[in-house]
């Protein structure tokens, strides 16, 4: 006879699908006639604007646009020039996993840009990125699992409980930050913004009812002409931001939020009561997944007294808790200059390839710096800086990389680079529940009760209850309550039959 079992389940979302892509992109761009030829290239940035993601009949398709910009010193090697280009393209992630009911997620972080002149007018550029994608597929997880009337079949029911994190809904909401940022130069007044970046960052989230309000910031960094500057001044804004997002519930919890921007237009404005003005308009979207917790009920095993059961069970892994942690390490390494004096104009530092092995995390920064000589020349030297931590104990995800400071500094002869740097964990707790999913009970084999003691005295050694109960076709309930009767020593149990 096959047992029925009744499942009482909630709806949820399962990551179904979870794949990093490290993509490569090439690019040209020409310098503009009102710009002076090329002499050196010094350093490049880069930012990843996502524009769209589309599931595919194979799989799911990502939009990305990458604005680059392009430093080098002029051909008399006496002043700094910007050239930006823009490059989109798509990533394709073909998989049979991701169903055609999932949300997606994505995730970009750069992975370095390198420029070369291919001559005096035009620049060639190579960049790379990784994009992370996860696609979470509709689906039931049973909170109560449970079997009909059992007492004439002599059912012994194993019943567990756990606290469980189940991800219940996935979502995202776009949101603009708009503000008008004072601009005080040390020098001339500025003539142009020349490129710009953006880096956001959630710094609290509050479930207020069913709303989710996040609240963070972007760090707006920009760089600027002036009429006769030799270097870009350089300008950093913290823009705050909050948004409220709906949520499935008071009883929701925040699982994992990705912010990433979708564009950036930064344009200077007129000046007012003497203070130059920069209009900037971020947008940007937030990807939040929302889990639940809940209670469990389950039969981790069962067993009849009267007939022989054969069972089937899973094993199924599942979240029982997570918290966020930062680890700041710092690097520190030099370069060696000739004998003429310089002074630091310019410094620029991005975070390339981060990876984890061996229990570490490890990550790269690169750091650019322009030097002016006395004599009004101008070289660019850039060192790669390599920073480890190890990895929070249990189960981790990196979340990622970020650039905290990073300095440039000229002792005598030789340039002091220094970077400290934040790596961001997802540190997980799991347990796994060995579950009944089926029995099968066969009532054509009746045990012979004649050929079983009425009682049997055992030492319980390292056995519990529950597996010796099993062991000897009787119940937890009647072993306790016999034993209860009777003052025995500890490791000694008086099993009846039932």
């Amino acid at each position: 006879m096959q047992i029925e079992f009744d499942q009482k389940t909630v709806s949820c979302r399962r990551e179904s699908f979870r794949q990093t892509k490290l993509i490569q992109e090439h690019a040209e761009c020409i310098v503009s006639d009102i710009y002076e030829d090329i002499g050196k290239i010094v350093f490049a940035k880069s930012q990843l604007f996502l524009k769209g993601k589309d599931l595919t009949a194979h799989g799911a398709s990502v939009s990305v646009c990458a604005d680059i910009s392009v430093f080098y010193i002029t051909e008399g090697l006496d002043r700094i020039r910007c050239i930006s280009l823009s490059k989109d393209f798509s990533i394709d992630f073909d998989s049979d996993s991701i169903a055609a009911d999932s949300i997606l997620q994505v995730s970009f972080s750069p992975q370095g840009v390198q420029a070369r002149a291919v001559n005096s007018r035009k620049i060639a550029v190579q960049f790379s990125a990784a994009a992370e994608l996860v696609a979470w597929a509709a689906d039931s997880f049973a909170v109560s699992v449970q079997i009909g009337a059992n007492d004439q079949n002599g059912l012994e029911l194993l019943e567990e409980k756990k606290d469980c994190l189940v991800t219940t809904d996935v979502t995202e909401k776009s949101f603009v930050i708009s503000e008008q940022l004072p601009l005080q130069p040390d020098g001339e007044t500025p003539t142009q913004i020349i490129c710009a970046h953006a880096e956001l960052s959630c710094s609290e989230q509050q479930m207020i009812g069913s709303k989710l309000l996040l609240k963070g910031g972007a760090a707006i960094s920009f760089r600027y002409e002036t009429v006769s500057g030799s270097v870009p001044g350089y300008a950093e804004q913290w823009v705050p931001f909050s948004v409220l997002i709906d949520s499935p519930g008071e009883d929701a919890e925040i699982g994992r939020i990705l912010l990433q921007a979708t564009a950036l237009y930064v344009t200077l404005g007129e000046a007012v009561n003497g203070t130059q003005i920069v209009e900037t308009e971020l947008h940007a979207v937030a990807q939040i997944s929302f889990q639940t917790r809940i209670e469990t009920k389950y039969i981790s095993d069962m067993y009849s007294t009267r007939f022989p059961l054969c069972c089937d069970s899973c094993i199924r892994t599942v979240c029982t808790g997570q918290s966020e942690c930062r680890h700041i390490e710092r690097a520190e390494d030099q370069s060696e200059l000739d004998e003429k004096t310089y002074m630091t104009a310019a410094v620029e530092g991005e975070a390339l390839s981060c990876v984890v092995r061996d229990g570490k995390a490890f990550a790269s920064v690169i750091v650019s710096t322009v030097l002016k000589a006395d004599d009004g020349s101008m070289t660019g030297v850039q060192k790669l800086l390599s920073l480890e931590t190890p990895l929070p104990s249990g189960v981790c995800e990196l979340l990622g990389t970020k650039v905290l400071s990073r300095e440039a500094r000229v002792e005598e002869n030789r340039v002091v680079f220094s970077v400290e740097a934040a790596f961001d964990f997802l540190c997980l707790e799991y347990s796994d529940l060995n579950t009944v999913t089926a029995a099968e009970l066969d009532e054509e084999r009746e045990y012979n009760a004649a050929q079983t003691p009425a009682l049997t005295l055992v030492l319980k050694n390292d056995h519990n209850v529950w597996e010796l109960a099993k062991q000897y076709r009787s119940s937890m309930a009647a072993i306790t309550e016999l034993n209860e009767k009777f003052d025995l020593p500890e490791n000694v149990l008086m099993i009846p039959q039932i």
